[in-house]
Parts: C-alpha cells; structure tokens; sequence
C-alpha cells in the first residue's frame, strides 16, 4: 500500500510540474534524484553514510542550487512539485528494494507489482476525477490517437517490470543512476530541438551537478586509475615502480573534469539562443561534409 501510494504521488507530481518548469530546469532538479535515494537509504539502514559519499551529495546539491539561481523562468511552486516527486520516487525505490531484498520479504518482482500497481491506479483516478476529470473530452484522446496512448500504456509497463527485476538485482541507487543518461539526453534535446533558452549559471550550475553524479556513481579512485592507463598508454609517462606521482594524478583528473565541465557549458551556451531550425541547419552541415 505504502510503495502503490509513494508511486502515484511520485506520478502526479513528476507531471504537474510540466506545467511551471522548462523541460531542462526540470532534468537539471532530477539530478538531485540519486542524492534523495541515498539518504533514503540510510535512513532505512540499507546503506552505511561515509564523508566521500557525503562529499558528492554536498556537490550535486551546490550545482543544483547554482542551477536554480540561473532559472531563467523559476517557479517556487513547480520546484516544491518536482521536490516531492523526487522524494517520493526516492522512498519508493528504497522500499521496493527492501521489500524484494533477502534481508526483506524476498518478494517476487512481478508478485509486488501485482499488489501495489492496484493501488497506484486507484489514487490516479481520485487525483484525476478532481482535478482534470471536469475537463476531459474524448475528442481530446482521440486527437492524440488511441494506438499512441495504448502504446504509451505497453511501454510503461514493461518500464516498470524492468525497473522492479533491475532493483532486485542490483540496488535503488542503481536503478536513480540509471536515469542519468536521459536526463542529459533531455536537456541537449530540449535546447537544441526546441530552442529552450538557460542560462550560463544555470548551465556551470548543471555541470557541477554531472561532475558530482560521475564522482559518485564511478568513484575519485577509480577514475584516477582509468586517467592513469588511458595517458600511460599514450605517453609512456610512469615512474620506476610503474605508477604515477599523486600530483601528476590530481592533475589530470582535475583537467579532465574541468575541460568536460567546460565542454557541457559551452556547448549548452552556444545553442540556448538559437532556434530550432538554425540549429537543425547547423548540425544537418556537419554530415554535408
């Protein structure tokens, strides 16, 4: 009941704030997605706290915040929606986790979306029949096409059967992770499809936030030694005892980061201004060549 509950509140508000907030303010607040699964986590006692972890959450919440500042169009209402639509999706996917989890229920994927998928329909169609249930008019489904809705209904259920086997096997920090790719496939899309404007400080601030999201989800070590072997194979640069000095790995991890970082912002800056069809112009030249 608790998780069919959490879900629907997650649904309603992920949407509602469609309403108030720009399609790339909106993926720039979901990063703050795997930050809320997190602390959710340690909450439940799923996960232990440690000052590194802590370190990247302080990061993504800075860029986020940096974000915020920079909305050009900002909305208190669509970001207190959007906030509660992360928690809730956070507290769900933390229960979900402990409900199909060995130290849990050991809960078959598909036997706990049988038993709270009920009870998320059922508190759609009471937020629906007070708020957009008055105005529903059928010529308006049709207009957007039976098949296309149908469609929608079947890609949303496999969504959530793939989204529940994948937070059995592997975790709900995992699972928010996951979601990186497309929010950074929203936003590119948003400003250079549909000429979105953002601003310079909302797109450092959105920077920021990635850099912490990597950070974490791949770890300081472990990109070092991924730097260490890309430019030891391409330089031969390495000491006697094969490794690198720490200030030489510093070095280039914090070159590598910044020049990425510099990378996103200038590439959002340089098409936020322009629109559709002068950027649909610019990118169809790339391939003329």
């Amino acid at each position: 009941l608790p998780i069919g509950v959490l879900y629907s509140a997650s649904l309603v508000f992920s949407n509602i704030v469609y309403l108030y907030l720009s399609v790339a303010f909106i993926q720039m607040l979901k990063s703050t997605g795997p930050v809320c699964t997190l602390v959710a986590s340690w909450v439940w006692g799923v996960a232990q706290p440690d000052s590194k972890t802590f370190g990247n959450i302080m990061l993504i919440v800075a860029g986020v915040a940096i974000s915020s500042f920079g909305e050009i169009e900002f909305s208190w209402w669509g970001f207190i929606f959007q906030m509660c639509g992360t928690i809730a999706e956070a507290v769900r996917v933390v229960m979900i986790q402990v409900m199909l989890s060995a130290e849990g229920l050991r809960m078959d994927p598909l036997v706990g979306l049988y038993y709270y998928a009920p009870v998320c329909t059922l508190m759609n169609m009471v937020v629906v029949l007070f708020s957009e249930g008055p105005r529903f008019k059928w010529e308006d489904a049709a207009q957007a096409g039976y098949g296309v809705l149908l469609a929608n209904a079947c890609l949303a259920f496999f969504l959530n059967v793939i989204s529940v086997f994948l937070i059995g096997k592997t975790s709900g920090l995992v699972m928010t992770l996951s979601g990186i790719l497309k929010s950074i496939l929203l936003v590119a899309a948003s400003v250079v499809l549909w000429g979105t404007h953002i601003s310079l400080t909302q797109t450092l601030g959105y920077a920021v936030a990635l850099m912490g999201l990597v950070l974490y989800s791949i770890g300081y070590e472990q990109l070092l030694n991924m730097w260490e072997e890309a430019v030891a194979w391409g330089t031969g640069t390495l000491n006697r005892e094969g490794e690198m000095s720490p200030t030489l790995r510093k070095a280039i991890m914090i070159g590598c980061l910044g020049f990425i970082t510099v990378i996103i912002a200038g590439a959002l800056w340089h098409y936020h201004g322009l629109s559709s069809e002068h950027v649909t112009r610019v990118t169809s030249s790339w391939f003329a060549h």
